[in-house]
């Protein structure tokens, strides 16, 4: 109506304020305060309801989720909960009182569709098979449109109902039968590290392996902040199946900090870029090196933009790897924008 809102940060980014500013009189009023021990995210617009109040979405639990607030910031209640992540609202039924969710109350490399009660009391998953699932609503709320791939489903479009039953698949993908698409044993796993912490991880390598052959690794990595490689998808890169039909293993890791689990496990890398993400690839490369097949003296490593300070830093700070092309990458965070490296590395 007459008022302007305004999210404002620090320099460092480890608090936000939501006001509600008087264009006129120039006068504000606080409505949301959030604050952080590592940075606070900018997660998007307040979601306002015909009847004047909002919904926000917030990290304070350390994962993301919605909350509902009255138009002068008290707060009505927190509507989902629990240690997974809401990715978004991609349906909003006011005269139900029913929101449509994607996140991932699983596993984290997976993408599902839920609907949940404005009170937060009923959560139901519209969405099951594991793997992704992009989905649409038909404008009555009544279909979901399901576009599904798995690690080794290239993909189906299926028509649900609003409970998610299945109605019948629209079409299904195919892997064309060429042996330089067919030939690619992709398999995905969890590696404990040093710590206990557990990685999602992806193995792609050639079909019939010789173990005693051992033949080399490559991980294709980026490795930033809340930015998973790994996804329960097909994996249709032609970059890395080309790599396995060179006799090459190659190994992607979701790092901690890229797991897109929740802040609270992104922040494993405030003020220390680098260093747990190399940790962590360290341990996978010892995972998979542990068989016969992989050789761990020739393990390379190549990413662009945060990839490519990845691959600069592994092979400047481990002796794990043989070979990296290392491209479009910081390699000194003094040169690179203020708002992103000061969110994760203060000043």
């Amino acid at each position: 109506s007459d008022q302007l809102l305004a999210q404002v940060q620090d320099r460092i980014q480890s608090g936000l304020t939501l006001l509600s500013c008087d264009p006129v009189s120039g006068k504000s009023k606080t409505l949301i305060v959030a604050t952080s021990q590592s940075w606070v995210n900018v997660l998007g617009d307040p979601r306002w309801l015909r009847d004047g109040t909002f919904l926000w979405k917030s990290e304070r639990t350390g994962f993301a989720h919605l909350y509902h607030y009255r138009a002068d910031g008290e707060l009505i209640r927190q509507i989902s909960r629990g240690e997974w992540e809401v990715d978004s609202i991609v349906r909003l039924d006011e005269d139900q009182r029913e929101l449509w969710l994607t996140g991932s109350l699983g596993r984290a490399i997976e993408s599902h569709l839920y609907r949940i009660d404005f009170d937060g009391q009923l959560l139901v998953q519209l969405t099951h098979e594991p793997g992704s699932h992009r989905t649409s609503i038909s404008p009555d709320g009544e279909f979901i449109l399901d576009r599904f791939s798995s690690i080794d489903q290239p993909g189906e479009y299926r028509l649900l109902d609003r409970d998610g039953r299945r109605l019948r698949v629209l079409s299904e993908g195919s892997v064309p039968s060429l042996k330089t698409i067919e030939d690619v044993d992709a398999t995905l796993h969890e590696v404990l590290t040093r710590d206990g912490y557990s990685l999602d991880v992806m193995v792609m390598k050639p079909l019939n392996l010789d173990p005693d052959n051992p033949l080399p690794v490559f991980i294709d990595t980026y490795s930033g902040p809340n930015s998973p490689t790994v996804r329960q998808g097909f994996p249709g890169s032609g970059w890395l199946r080309f790599l396995v039909h060179q006799d090459i293993i190659v190994l992607q890791v979701n790092v901690r900090s890229s797991s897109n689990r929740g802040q609270i496990d992104t922040a494993a890398c405030y003020r220390q870029l680098g260093v747990q993400e190399l940790r962590d690839l360290e341990d996978a490369i010892d995972w998979l090196c542990e068989n016969p097949w992989a050789d761990d003296q020739r393990v390379g490593i190549s990413g662009w933009s945060y990839g490519g300070f990845m691959a600069a830093y592994a092979l400047t700070h481990s002796d794990k790897f043989r070979l990296g092309i290392a491209g479009g990458g910081v390699y000194d965070w003094r040169d690179y924008d203020t708002i992103y490296t000061e969110r994760y590395m203060d000043t």
